[in-house]
């Protein structure tokens, strides 16, 4: 059981946070950090220049300029953390052993801890906490409520989602007294000095000297996950009139951002099917949950005689892993950053079809994967390009490795 004092010595209430945005400190580099700063625009230069005459990206000049100013600016904060090559090279007592992934049981938390636990080469003890009112009322703010899964022994490390388990990291983190290094992935709503490692998105727009940023989300993909998903996908479909080159299709749905109906999926079927005409190429669709029946209904409708193949969301597994692995490009709607974000690991050609609708987070997330070089929107075209792939999980493992030393060394 839980020890009745995983918060019998809580703070209580702590203060919630609506912004967690502290300005970073303004002293100089070493000379270590100005190297990497100067790497870091190289990196980004071609968005700073605006691009190529043959690539140019759809972004004002200005927004490009921002855009590599604060990636710049990222990397130099991390400098000052010492990270960079050296944190992969760390000694073994120096690095986590053991990790819990602490999530309420959300698929999409769930992921994110998963991956990052796995990119430090760690299979993490899966956690979920559901607690019950008033507890549940009180999240991120008050006390953790008595669970018997979370208990003594603690991890080296606990990666912590959602707002559910905010309470249960901050537990966590004061019971270990110093222990276990806590990450949370998410803005936690409340102050940053409650845990060692805060991650979010570029576009969140929060910040601190306990901040991590990266433009895309972690994720369970991986290079050899992405093989063996294209080796099955090809066996699945082998026999089936489907020339290449093969066009992966990843459908969102309606959200608070955007809409998607039916009308909307016959349109961008019509565009698809003119895309595989034109091309002499096959397109290899599949659905998410918040796609709907009616509206895969109608962009099936659309497609008519083009050589395609729709996964029903029912019949076998999933084949998303195979289709980012065996597609050739990929097209994905715009309203989900980690179906974006995971095409992007790929290095392969993405578009994003536009959805009535939008954000001033999306359109920041949309204009960060343009300036990267990985994402164009969807104009009826087939283009080839590469980019490098993007890769969330190597950056937040290697910030980990950092600030978990540093702290063992204190």
């Amino acid at each position: 059981m839980v020890e009745p004092d995983l918060h019998a010595h809580s703070p209580g209430w702590v203060r919630p946070s609506s912004r967690n945005k502290i300005s970073p400190p303004r002293h100089g580099l070493t000379r270590p950090e100005r190297i990497w700063k100067g790497r870091a625009q190289q990196s980004i230069g071609v968005c700073a220049k605006g691009g190529t005459a043959a690539d140019p990206f759809p972004l004002t000049a200005t927004a490009r300029r921002v855009y590599a100013a604060r990636h710049v600016r990222h990397i130099s904060s991390l400098c000052r953390l010492g990270f960079g090559a050296a944190a992969r090279s760390r000694p073994v007592e120096s690095l986590p052993a053991s990790a819990w992934a602490l999530t309420p049981g959300s698929a999409g938390h769930e992921v994110q801890c998963i991956g990052v636990v796995r990119a430090l080469g760690l299979e993490p003890v899966v956690k979920r906490v559901a607690p019950s009112a008033p507890w549940s009322w009180m999240a991120p703010w008050g006390p953790a409520a008595p669970d018997p899964a979370i208990a003594p022994p603690w991890p080296d490390l606990v990666v912590a989602s959602g707002r559910q388990a905010v309470p249960y990291a901050r537990a966590i983190r004061r019971r270990a007294r110093g222990k276990t290094f806590v990450l949370v992935l998410q803005n936690p709503a409340i102050s940053l000095r409650h845990f060692d490692l805060v991650w979010v998105n570029d576009h969140d727009g929060v910040e601190g000297r306990n901040v991590i940023q990266s433009l895309t989300s972690p994720n369970t993909l991986t290079t050899a996950g992405l093989a063996a998903g294209a080796a099955a996908l090809a066996a699945r479909l082998a026999g089936r009139p489907l020339p290449r080159p093969w066009i992966g299709v990843v459908l969102g749905g309606a959200s608070g951002a955007y809409r998607f109906e039916p009308a909307d999926a016959a349109t961008f079927g019509q565009a698809l099917a003119a895309l595989a005409t034109t091309t002499g190429g096959s397109l290899i669709v599949t659905p998410s949950r918040r796609t709907g029946a009616a509206a895969l209904a109608a962009l099936g409708g659309a497609l008519g005689q083009t050589p395609h193949w729709i996964w029903d969301g029912e019949t076998g597994e999933n084949p998303y892993f195979g289709i980012l692995g065996a597609a050739d490009a990929l097209v994905v709607t715009c309203d989900s950053v980690n179906m974006l974000g995971e095409a992007a690991f790929t290095g392969k050609p993405l578009y994003a079809w536009r959805l009535e609708g939008g954000s001033a987070k999306f359109d920041a997330f949309h204009h960060g994967l343009q300036a990267t070089g990985a994402m164009r929107w969807f104009d009826g075209g087939l283009a080839h390009w590469t980019y490098p792939p993007i890769d969330a999980n190597s950056f937040i493992a290697d910030a980990v490795r950092t600030a978990y030393a540093a702290r063992r060394r204190r």
